[in-house]
């Protein structure tokens, strides 16, 4: 009788347990960490203007401690994006990422891919699960684009 009584309470334990962390949001299941929203702006430029990139993550569980990204055209060009308040940063800690950049005066005129990536403590990628069992690095991508410094499209000019 006592079996069956320790039996149920630590049963009971169990399942309480289990519901405050299913409740809690402490299951993975939907609650991966993801970009919610990544911009440069303004996100036309020429060389010498000011932009802030920004990334907003959705990380319930504090998984994404770095934001990097490149420059698809030239993965020479990497920069790191701050939640602490600084370069551009407006808030420490509140999932916004952001880099206050300047267009070098020899940028060409041109559209470019930026990527962004998130990475945990480890210094790793962080992977998230897509459709059924596949896995790709959580990443975000958008366009910006350089005009030439006298305003130019960089079309032809025309000729009458």
């Amino acid at each position: 009788m006592e079996k069956k009584r320790n039996m149920r309470k630590r049963t009971s334990g169990f399942v309480l347990i289990a519901t405050v962390i299913v409740l809690s949001g402490c299951v993975s299941g939907g609650r991966q960490p993801s970009f919610a929203t990544s911009q440069i702006t303004p996100n036309i430029l020429k060389p010498g203007d000011t932009a802030l990139i920004t990334a907003k993550v959705h990380d319930h569980f504090g998984i994404v401690t770095r934001v990097e990204g490149y420059v698809v055209e030239d993965p020479r060009i990497k920069f790191v994006l701050h939640d602490d308040g600084l370069e551009g940063d407006q808030v420490a800690g509140d999932h916004i990422w952001s880099l206050e950049v300047e267009v070098p005066e020899y940028a060409p005129a041109d559209s470019f891919e930026l990527v962004l990536r998130a990475y945990n403590s480890k210094g790793e990628v962080i992977r998230v699960r897509q459709s059924g069992n596949a896995t790709n690095d959580l990443e975000s991508h958008f366009a910006i684009t350089i005009v030439p410094s006298d305003g130019r499209t960089g079309a032809a000019p025309k000729v009458d």
